[in-house]
Parts: structure tokens; sequence; C-alpha cells
């Protein structure tokens, strides 16, 4: 988990992956620095991740080229949680040439955020800014310009296959609050020839297109919310020394206050700022791209402005708040709050004083009597005030009486990979951390049946092996926290080749059961 700054890295060449940076799992934190001109013969000019959750900030990533994935090379990691995700923000990523796909970035069943980037003049024959081969990352608040070759972004899937029956991988990624400006195609979607959700599907929230030859392309589908169109007015769209900072946007921009309001999907605050590290939003509302205008002396922002909560009697509920001075001189914040029952406390100093494009964490806790009914709510307003702004955000905290289900299930193989004819088992962690009693049923199901020679699996379960279906069912014990973790063996025929699928389901109900897909 090193962190590395103030980097210079600079016309070095890798045979195969990774020219700048090869980076194998870990956790690194890269922050501020160049690199620039280098070349993998493969895989990653700038850089190459294996599965690595690694944070990239403040970079310049410019000039480097390889085979696939000029800029970055994502090679997993195929899951979400704030652990194993990937987070690159608040990088320039230009110039960057590939021989194939992926000028800019290439996704290779990966799941990343990608926030505050100008991804800019790179170059490929596909996905001349983003490549995505059965990959889902969540992208907020970038500027995709000027890249080269027959699409800014591509998304295609891990091929199925008939028999055995192996069902594909497709490309599901999220963009909201994007400019797709000046490209042959904006965005090109393959399509699996199936039904969602094995079907490539982009999904654009708050997208500014302008002066593409058309926006949209290919045979899957392509949701767009919240679309605006216009001149994004960039300052300079150059280089140094010419031009300081590229790709912003002018206070005439079609882009400005025109994005949507941000959940906050992603661990971190990046969301809260843009390329240059000012408050975001500013004004009036989001601005689209990684660009935020500072148009105000005195702004301010309480993110998120709704927050809900469901607490039993005697528990209680925090809310938390990020109080932001988006605007360009210091203000000092009187912070009062409203409770529609008197439950509510809040945790903050007041009066807060702010310096210019700075934050502060805000929070309220709402306490429900042991007497409260269910069907209960508290409805809090909390207003912060200064001479010349104003910010309110809403909480409301709901009470709720008798079992609350919390429960979740987790699964990891000990191998990556086996051979036909080998075994490999899955470990499942079942948790609850609520209330719930009762029965508790697990159904996991192995695809295809013809990779199936044997299993093992706990007493407390059944299995039909023709059917690739295991089930298990259990009384659940009275403790709040209860977590239980039992193996399953599988055995895999000496005949077959392909993938092997396991999906696990848990809860109260069998009928109704919500899939994990952590295959």
């Amino acid at each position: 988990t090193p962190l590395l700054s103030g980097l210079y890295v600079h016309a070095n060449t890798a045979t195969y992956d990774g020219g700048g940076f090869y980076l194998a799992s870990g956790q690194p934190i890269i922050a501020g620095g160049m690199v620039v001109e280098n070349h993998a013969g493969q895989q990653g000019g700038g850089f190459f991740l294996g599965d690595s959750p690694a944070r990239i900030a403040g970079m310049h990533v410019y000039s480097n080229t390889a085979a696939t994935g000029a800029g970055f090379y994502l090679d997993g990691p195929f899951a979400f949680s704030a652990n194993t995700i990937p987070i690159i923000a608040n990088n320039y990523v230009r110039h960057n040439v590939s021989a194939n796909q992926g000028g800019g970035f290439y996704f290779r069943q990966a799941i990343a955020g990608l926030v505050n980037n100008v991804i800019a003049d790179n170059q490929a024959a596909g996905g001349a800014a983003l490549y995505l081969w059965a990959s889902s990352p969540q992208l907020f608040h970038n500027t995709l310009a000027q890249n080269t070759g027959a699409s800014a972004i591509l998304l295609t899937h891990k091929p199925g296959q008939v028999w055995p029956p192996i069902v594909p991988i497709p490309s599901r990624p999220t963009f909201t609050n994007t400019i797709v400006v000046s490209h042959t195609v904006g965005v090109v979607v393959d399509s699996t020839g199936l039904p969602a959700p094995l079907q490539n599907q982009a999904t654009l929230y708050g997208t500014l297109w302008y002066g593409n030859g058309s926006d949209t392309g290919g045979a899957g589908p392509v949701v767009r919310e919240d679309d605006v169109t216009g001149d994004p007015r960039f300052t300079c769209t150059g280089d140094l020394p010419a031009c300081l900072n590229p790709y912003h946007i002018l206070t005439d921009s079609a882009a400005l206050d025109a994005g949507v309001p941000v959940a906050l999907a992603l661990p971190g605050t990046d969301l809260f700022v843009d390329i240059d590290l000012e408050q975001r939003p500013s004004g009036a509302g989001y601005d689209i791209g990684a660009d935020e205008v500072v148009q105000e002396g005195y702004n301010v922002w309480l993110i998120p402005a709704f927050s809900a909560q469901t607490i039993q009697p005697g528990e209680t509920a925090t809310h938390t708040h990020w109080l932001l001075n988006t605007g360009s001189q210091t203000d000092t914040y009187t912070l009062t709050h409203h409770s529609s029952t008197g439950w509510a406390t809040l945790l903050a100093d007041s009066p807060l004083t702010l310096g210019p494009q700075t934050s502060a964490t805000v929070q309220l806790v709402v306490s429900a009597p042991v007497d409260a009914t269910s069907g209960l709510s508290d409805t809090t307003i909390l207003t912060a005030t200064s001479a010349q702004a104003q910010a309110n955000a809403l909480d409301v905290t709901h009470v709720l009486t008798g079992a609350v289900a919390d429960l979740a299930v987790h699964k990891q193989a000990d191998v990556e990979r086996v051979t036909p004819g080998e075994a490999v088992r899955f470990t499942l962690t079942v948790s609850r951390t609520g209330e719930l009693t009762g029965t508790l049923h697990l159904t996991d199901t192995v695809v295809p049946t013809a990779a199936l020679a044997a299993w093992t699996f706990p007493s407390a379960c059944d299995g039909e092996l023709a059917a690739g279906r295991i089930t298990c069912a259990w009384a659940l014990p009275q403790e709040d926290i209860f977590s239980d973790i039992f193996d399953i063996v599988i055995t895999t025929t000496e005949t077959y080749t392909g993938l092997l699928v396991n999906t696990a389901w848990v809860g109260s109900n069998p009928a109704a059961l919500e899939p994990d897909y952590s295959n």
C-alpha cells in the first residue's frame, strides 16, 4: 500500500505490459506527477492495473503508446466495494496512441470509478477514449473530447457459447454528467443478442453532446436521460505553455449548472470537487464535465440535500452531511434545525466559519424514544445560513417495529482457474445484522451442469447434481449478529472446458430471493 507522489515517469519501454507502471494487486496511492512517452509492447502504455484497487489522482498521462490501452489498461477487478474498486480521479489523459483498442482506457472485466478526468486527443481504432470489454465502470464528471478513431466509447462483451452453455458477460457502465464532444461517433454499443441483464448497455445521465458525427451507434441499447446540447465553450484545447488549463469551461458554456444531482456511489469525497479541487457544485447546480466554474463570491451547499433512515424504538440514526463553501470568499454559517418530534440533536459547532472552497462535516442524530410506535416519523429541516447565502437539507427518520432483516452472502473461490477433472472450493459466508428469526434459506446454482462430476456440501443442504442446484435451510439464532461459514466443493468433469458460474441467493422467503452475482 505505498504512497507515491511528485513523480516524473518518462520514456520507459516494457516488452509486454505496463510501460510506465505495472500494478499487480496491492492498493497503492499514486498522486501528483507525470507519466509521459512510455511504451508497452502489448498492454498499458502509461498504467497497467492487474486486479489492483489503486487510487490514481492528479496525474498527467500524456503521449504514451501501446498495442492496447495506451493510457490505462485495467485487467480486473470484477467486483465493487470500497476495498476492491480502483478510483481514477482528477487526471489529464491526453495524446495517448493505441495501435488497436483503447486510446485513453481499456477495461477488461473490470469495475472502476472514474471522476473528474479530461480524456482528450487520444487515438485508437476502437474506443479512442474508452474501450470496455465485459466491464461496468461508473463514471462521474468526465470530459471526453477530440479523441480520434471510429468511436469515443465502445462497449462489447465476453462472448458466450451454445454448448457447453456459457452466458456472455456484458458491459453495463453508467456515465453521469459527461461531456462528449467532437468525435466520429460518441458511444458505440455492441449487442450480445440476448435480453437484459445479459445485454450490453450504456446508461448516460446529464450528457452534453456537441460536434459529433453521430452521438450513438451500434446494435446495443443506449439509455439517455437529461441530455444537453450546445457548445461547451472550452477555455482552450492546446498544451502548455500556450494553454494553461485545457478543456475548462467558460461562464457561457452549455455545461454550466446543467448537470444532474450526483448520488454518493463511490468511496471518498471525490464527487465534491472538480479537477482543480474546487468545490462541486458551485452556483445553481452541478456543471457537466471535469471542470466546475466558481461563479460567485458567496455560495453554500449541504450535500446530500435529502437523507432517509429507518430505526426501531430506542435506537438512534445519524444523518451525515457535508457543508460546502463553494464561493470565493470566507463565510460564517449559523446552523439550525427544526425537528417535527423533537428527537433530533445537531452535532456541529455553530456558528461555523469556512474559507473559500473548503468543507466541513455536519451530523444530525435522531433518537427515537423506547415507547415510540411503528409508523411514527421524524422530519428535520437542517439549515446553514450566512449573511449572504443559505442551504437546506431534509432528514427523515422512520420508526419500524418488528424484525428487521439485514442479510448478506459472500462467496469466494479458492482458485481462479481449474483444469478439467480438478476440484474447486467455494467458501460461503452468510451473515445477518438485524433481528430476523425463523428459517433462513440459501440456494446455490452451478452452470453448466455438463461441468459437474461430483460435489460435497454441508449436511444441512440438499443437492440435485443434474440440475446444478444446492439448497440449504437452517434456523436462525436469537442474537442480533449472526454469521455462518461453510464450503461447497465442486469436482469438474474430465472433458469440460469453459466458464464455471456459481451464483448464491439467501433470504427468509425462498420464492423471492435476490441474487448475489459474485461468481
